[in-house]
């Protein structure tokens, strides 16, 4: 089984990574850590009137979400991560509003922004040319890897849930390589488990429990390769296909959940893969045009951001009736970038928009208890 093969793959690969006898130069700096004052607001909804809580407020700051395969949801549910002017790393309480500086950075992407599964640390990448690991509780940084001369990151980041790994792409400008980058934190050793001489490569992101990866080839085509590279699976997508996006595990590691749409066809679709088996996958429901999706605990409601200009909402799709329903409205200038997600109990919704406006970004978040069972996340 592929399964079994990835968790034997994880041990050599972790008993080969200590072994290794390399060093990465690295500074580490005490940040204070500052509470900020509140910045909370309570509206009803234009469309559906039902209540929304908006946690940062863009007159004062550029408040941004993580990817949404990335982790930044608090176990519990009460505070997520999130990036602030690109210069801090924050957690917010989602009961109260009140923000906290983690995290002093320079140029982060936020959609690199991730937390380790004990919540404790944190990776992004600052400037495009760096990897940074933060400690949550001490506010302390530093460089755990450097993209080599002539090449630069693109396509994305994840983390392994101990933190151990980090896998991200790297371009080379000049000769139009992608490559996918494995990275051992503690001692910054990269390994290049996939390449490509032309093709474009993105959203590497690592399989819970197992020593794999996902990974996205010539933005339609679906791959799962192992720690060491010595397999790679071309998963059974649909063919021929438009466009493959929001892609994310399941929490076990089992199922890979995905929007895409067929060549063809009007509108994307959510579908679903076990990498295991790899066989065909199933089309979960037709969307009416999703951009990004989120799946709860159990899979039974998915949360999405329309890219539909008559009707730029938030909607929740019940996977057994297929319906679609709307929560809110966004208005976002790109609605893939809204990052839609349901907290662990899917009791909550999170999503973050600059209302059409092209200024800063926000931060919002909806009871959706009455509409969605709890689940254990």
């Amino acid at each position: 089984m592929l399964g079994a093969s990835l968790l034997k793959s994880r041990r050599q690969f972790l008993t080969n990574t200590l072994l290794a006898s390399a060093t990465v130069a690295h500074q580490a700096t005490a940040q204070s850590r500052r509470t900020l004052p509140a910045e909370v607001a309570r509206f009803a909804d234009p469309i559906t009137e039902f209540p929304v809580l908006r946690f940062t407020d863009p007159a004062i700051c550029d408040a941004r979400l993580p990817a949404v395969h990335n982790r930044f949801l608090a176990r519990r549910g009460n505070s997520l991560l999130y990036t602030r002017d690109k210069s801090l790393v924050c957690r917010v309480d989602t009961k109260t509003g009140v923000s906290q500086e983690l995290c002093e950075a320079k140029g982060i992407d936020p959609l690199t922004l991730t937390a380790t599964a004990d919540e404790r640390a944190a990776f992004w990448i600052e400037e495009n040319r760096r990897v940074v690991q933060g400690t949550l509780g001490s506010g302390r940084t530093r460089t755990v890897y450097e993209a080599p001369s002539g090449w630069e990151f693109a396509g994305g980041m994840s983390a392994s849930e101990d933190g151990l790994f980090v896998a991200l792409v790297e371009q080379n400008p000049s000769s139009g390589a992608y490559r996918i980058r494995l990275i051992a934190t503690t001692r910054g050793l990269p390994t290049t488990p996939v390449e490509s001489p032309s093709e474009p490569l993105s959203t590497p992101v690592i399989r819970p429990k197992r020593a794999g990866f996902f990974y996205i080839r010539n933005r339609t085509n679906l791959y799962l390769a192992t720690f060491d590279g010595a397999r790679k699976i071309r998963l059974k997508t649909p063919e021929p296909g438009a466009g493959l996006r929001s892609a994310h595990w399941s929490l076990d590691g089992t199922a890979v959940d995905y929007l895409f749409q067929v060549e063809g066809a009007k509108l994307p679709g959510i579908r679903e893969i076990q990498p295991d088996t790899n066989t065909d996958d199933r089309l979960i429901a037709p969307t009416s045009q999703f951009a990004a999706v989120h799946r709860n605990a159990d899979a039974s409601v998915f949360v999405g951001a329309s890219a539909s200009n008559a009707s730029p909402h938030v909607l929740l799709l019940l996977r057994a009736t297929k319906r679609e329903f709307t929560l809110a409205e966004h208005k976002a200038s790109d609605p893939s970038l809204v990052t839609p997600v349901f907290s662990s109990n899917s009791q909550r919704i999170f999503f973050q928009t600059d209302r059409g406006t092209g200024g800063n970004w926000a931060i919002y978040g909806m009871q959706v208890e009455k509409i969605v069972e709890e689940t254990d996340g």
